[in-house]
């Protein structure tokens, strides 16, 4: 992960990784194409639905 980082311009090494930490990766790489609820549920988090804007958030 420190690797795809460092090619991402981002210099300051992780210490060590969690699964928290790659699941944030994951979402900040894919955000824009349609990732995150199938991560979500594969994942079992939980699902807030905004009823306000019908968009879906952990």
């Amino acid at each position: 992960m420190n690797a795809i980082r460092l090619s991402a311009g981002i210099v300051l090494p992780l210490k060590s990784i969690s699964l928290e930490d790659i699941l944030n990766e994951r979402r900040k790489e894919l955000c824009f194409e349609g990732h995150r609820i199938i991560n979500l549920l594969r994942n079992n988090e939980n699902l807030k639905i905004d009823n306000d804007t019908k968009s879906a958030s952990r």
